[in-house]
């Protein structure tokens, strides 16, 4: 318990970003060449587990949906920066329409 209250927590309300696209565009390119590969192999993780949430989601597993609309569009904003494989910004409702049409 005497540990518990040595230690020391600090929260910096200055300039902490919620998110990544309130950056400025020039800082924006300097993260996007330093994580290219990153979002690379993002992009198919992301793919793997909207194919593997569609199989949860089918007939021959639970039958029913666990991913929501409403979690797809909180993510759609968040994730919009990455650029896909077309070049677009990521589309997370896309890929997972496409993963359950398969």
């Amino acid at each position: 318990d005497t540990v518990k209250d040595n230690v020391h927590v600090s929260h910096h309300s200055g300039s902490h970003r919620s998110n990544m696209r309130d950056l400025p565009e020039d800082i924006l390119l300097k993260v996007r060449d330093l994580t290219r590969i990153d979002v690379d192999i993002y992009n198919v993780a992301l793919r793997q587990f909207m194919e593997e949430i569609a199989w949860l989601e089918s007939k021959a597993a639970l039958g029913r949906r666990v991913l929501c609309d409403d979690v797809l569009k909180h993510l759609e904003p968040e994730l919009s920066y990455l650029p896909s494989a077309d070049g677009k910004g990521t589309n997370v409702t896309k890929i997972y329409m496409e993963a359950i049409d398969r």
